[in-house]
């Protein structure tokens, strides 16, 4: 076997690698999210929610306004100043931390959300209306090969936006 043979091998198994940690967990999220209709799944970015999540991990949502105490619950950040992370997260982004406490207020229910790993609860109480859902399955590192994608997909979008590098 030549030099040649061995760097096509090599070639063959880096291709092989690249379609099982990155493109079978690509597909597998969005197949499921086409056909799942109370559902949603997603790749886990942030390092908050460790050691329950850890970053690169695919987990599943079910769609819900109604979480209670202890629930990974995921909402939409309604403003850049309700950002548990300003430096990662913005308005308009989906963050999905534990449910510490659950307010009603007349007619409205609000949420207190933390990250296991955050040292301090998020700063907003968000409104019902803003809940995404409620965290169900999470299969540990399936998705870190995703997360090169989610980062460019977001880069394009901040760009898109009229954000800038």
């Amino acid at each position: 076997m030549g030099f040649l043979d061995t760097l096509d091998s090599i070639a063959r198994g880096l291709g092989w690698f690249v379609l099982l940690v990155s493109v079978i967990p690509f597909l597998f999220i969005n197949i499921f999210n086409i056909f799942a209709i109370t559902y949603k799944a997603t790749v886990a970015l942030g390092v908050s929610e460790l050691p329950k999540v850890p970053p690169g991990s695919i987990i599943v949502i079910q769609k819900t306004e109604y979480l209670k105490k202890g629930d990974i619950g995921c909402y939409i950040i309604p403003s850049d100043s309700c950002s548990p992370n300003p430096a990662i997260a913005r308005k308009g982004d989906v963050v999905c931390h534990d449910v510490i406490d659950v307010e009603v207020r007349g007619r409205e229910i609000y949420y207190k959300f933390k990250g296991s790993n955050n040292p301090e609860p998020d700063p907003c109480l968000i409104n019902k209306r803003y809940v995404v859902g409620k965290v169900v399955a999470v299969i540990p590192y399936a998705g870190i090969g995703v997360i090169p994608w989610e980062i460019y997909v977001r880069l394009l979008f901040h760009i898109a936006s009229g954000g800038y590098l």
